[in-house]
């Protein structure tokens, strides 16, 4: 619940302007005079109810949807974290994950500057 309020906060503002942007921009459709302005009054009545609607909808229901699978899957996993591992967490296959620098894992080797046979990360540090 925690996680969804909290981007639920953080990502409003910029479904907003998104939204409204896009809203105040087919407006002129709905406001249509001249030739052809029936089709075009149709065609941005529908644009821009639907997306009124639909951003409305997504502030109410995505939050709450997030809310209702995550309680389902804490169910059906039996109250585990995740059953994803974390994404800085040390990886067991041989491969190093994309968060952690060559530094960090190969910091106390010698590099070539310092001897003069090239260390390759699959040889024991000397």
């Amino acid at each position: 619940v925690k996680a969804a309020v909290e981007a639920s906060e953080a990502r409003f503002r910029a479904i907003l302007m998104t939204a409204f942007s896009f809203i105040l921009g087919v407006f002129p459709l709905v406001v249509a005079t001249g030739a052809g302005a029936g089709s075009r009054r149709s065609l941005g009545t529908a644009v821009f109810g639907g997306m009124l609607v639909s951003t409305l909808l997504s502030l109410a229901i995505v939050p709450v949807l997030y809310i209702v699978i995550r309680s389902v899957e804490e169910a059906l996993l039996g109250h585990r974290q995740s059953s994803l591992p974390a994404a800085n967490a040390p990886r067991d296959d041989g491969y190093q994950s994309s968060s952690y620098s060559l530094q960090s894992q190969y910091g106390d080797r010698p590099t070539e500057q310092d001897s003069e046979e090239p260390v390759l990360p699959s040889q024991p540090s000397p």
